[in-house]
């Protein structure tokens, strides 16, 4: 088999076999700015979170040349991601990078989710008998899944024409009898129907009825490489020429802690009242007293964790809170914040890294990055001559001069990097 490169979404640089690497999976960003997910017009973006928010915190392992990573280091996170998924990490990693269409025999999500991969393998017709021997039963002129909560409907119709007998148009109804689909299936495959209905309704046909609600949440997830040593340093970066924007590293953990004891107080007091005979809502604890939910939070914490207003991490709230109030997490979740919090000093966002090259093209990215270093230089150039440090000793001469940028004084990091 081929194998396949990936890319580190925050260097761009291309990722080898062995590299070791997180993978991030990625939910769709949502705010109250903009109804559902898609790609609007744009010639800038603000906010890291605009196109795509974490789902989870990252996964580490070391890159298999095939497009996924292997060798995974299972801690609280992976278990909290397989008790939420209802499979085991390395499934989920499987599913998060490559074919998730529960309908195609053949995908991973078929193989982990499905409840049968023979019925839809690509030599099933579409015909009545065959939707019956599905799963829907026949009522009247339609067909009706007899899983499905919603009450759709599916009628089929021959299409022929002239030449050759071509299958069945199906159409797709809601329960009040509007017409929400309508497309034609081959003689050849069932994937059509299948698709057609998961997009109108929600509903995967195929899915084990237990496992409809992981592979509902799967099945939209993307995902992104990050090279460990461009993890790392995302996490430990600080501005030497200002501080920064966002609260000392120091101070996250104890922020952590307060907010743990908060969210255990919170969630206490609501189980005291719903032991409460005589209970009413007006004595329910304020719903916006939640530490997850990050209105009157000022701290960075509660902020990340429970942002509400924009595109933030919101599917923390629920995956983590247990979590947190048992202490686990703690350093994984405050160095988490410290990335994501130099995203937007790098002009970095949440995306999915492209590609291009097999393997990349290695001369390439390096002259890219000396022409990058070229612009910078310019820039730091000005910025050093505004912060130079007195009497430091300068690493290449070895002599005591003031220095110029990372231990080196003017003159030997002019002549070394002519900047």
């Amino acid at each position: 088999m081929g194998r396949s490169s990936v890319a580190c979404s925050i260097s761009n640089l291309s990722i080898e076999y062995g590299d070791e690497v997180y993978l991030l999976p990625l939910t769709p960003g949502f705010n109250k700015l903009r109804e559902g997910h898609f790609l609007e017009p744009q010639s800038s973006l603000i906010y890291p979170t605009y196109h795509f928010t974490p789902f989870s915190l990252p996964i580490l392992g070391y890159y298999d040349d095939y497009g996924r990573i292997d060798s995974i280091r299972e801690d609280d996170n992976t278990e909290i991601l397989e008790k939420f998924f209802e499979t085991s990490i390395n499934n989920i990693v499987r599913l998060l990078t490559n074919q998730r269409k529960i309908s195609y025999s053949e995908s991973e999500a078929c193989k982990i989710y499905g409840r049968d991969r023979e019925i839809v393998s690509g030599s099933q017709k579409l015909t009545s008998s065959w939707l019956i021997k599905f799963g829907f039963t026949k009522k009247d002129n339609h067909f009706v899944f007899e899983d499905d909560p919603g009450n759709n409907k599916v009628t089929l119709e021959k299409r022929t024409n002239s030449k050759q007998d071509d299958g069945y148009i199906f159409k797709i109804f809601n329960k009040k009898g509007k017409q929400i689909a309508e497309n034609w299936c081959s003689w050849h495959s069932v994937d059509e129907l299948q698709d057609e209905y998961l997009k109108a309704t929600g509903f995967a046909l195929n899915a084990k009825p237990e496992y409809r609600k992981p592979y509902n949440v799967i099945r939209k997830l993307s995902s992104m490489f990050i090279h460990k040593d461009i993890y790392d340093h995302m996490v430990s970066w600080r501005d030497p020429y200002g501080p920064n924007p966002w609260s000392p590293k120091e101070n996250l953990a104890q922020e952590f802690d307060e907010f743990r004891a908060e969210l255990i107080s919170y969630d206490e007091q609501i189980e005291a009242w719903e032991k409460e005979p005589n209970k009413t809502w007006k004595e329910r604890p304020n719903l916006f007293d939640d530490p997850m939910d990050s209105h009157g939070h000022k701290r960075n914490f509660a902020s990340y964790i429970g942002n509400t207003e924009g595109s933030w991490w919101t599917p923390f709230r629920d995956l983590y809170r247990q979590a947190i109030k048992d202490g686990k997490l703690r350093q994984k979740l405050c160095d988490f914040i410290e990335f994501d919090s130099n995203l937007s000093e790098c002009n970095r966002f949440y995306f999915p890294a492209m590609n291009g090259t097999q393997h990349g093209n290695a001369s390439a990215s390096i002259d890219l990055a000396k022409a990058s270093l070229k612009v910078l230089g310019k820039r730091a150039a000005l910025i050093a001559e505004e912060n130079i440090v007195p009497e430091v000793l300068c690493k290449v001469c070895k002599e005591t001069k003031d220095e110029y940028i990372d231990d080196f004084c003017k003159e030997c990091h002019i002549h070394y990097y002519d900047w």
